[in-house]
């Protein structure tokens, strides 16, 4: 890798932030907030709220694999069979339905390590999803 990739991704700060209803909780809103600096050597995961956190440190050599799915909060669902419901009193309803699958999307990232370890991080964006497991999968050298 050349040094000005190196320098790029030392640069880099990705923040992921989870759909509303990741987690019940009874004030708030369910968030998992995740900051990840990348360095020449190691990427620090910073989760917010600190009980969410898995490996908060991850060494390029280490990675073995990074995949992406996706996953509909709880709440979310919920509100997918309220809106289904109230289509027997008001079929419009029906449109709520995507809308609320939209909002519920969760994209769960893991990344595999050596040692069989599994850091799980949390994204609602699949822009910001995309932009780092490619940043991840160059720099750790994965296809």
């Amino acid at each position: 890798m050349s040094e000005e990739t190196k320098t790029e991704m030392a640069k880099k700060e990705y923040k992921l932030v989870s759909a509303i209803g990741t987690f019940m909780t009874a004030l708030g809103k369910g968030r998992i907030y995740s900051t990840i600096t990348m360095d020449e050597e190691k990427m620090t995961i910073q989760t917010k709220p600190a009980k969410k956190s898995t490996i908060p440190v991850l060494y390029y050599e280490d990675i073995t694999d990074v995949r992406v799915t996706k996953k509909i909060t709880g709440y979310y669902i919920f509100f997918m069979l309220v809106a289904l419901l109230c289509c027997f009193a008001a079929p419009y309803t029906i449109i709520l339905v995507p809308i609320f699958a939209w909002l519920g999307m969760n994209r769960i990232i893991t990344i595999s390590l050596r040692s069989g370890n599994q850091a799980v991080l949390y994204s609602g964006s699949k822009k910001v999803t995309e932009e780092f497991v490619t940043a991840v999968k160059n720099i750790a050298k994965i296809s």
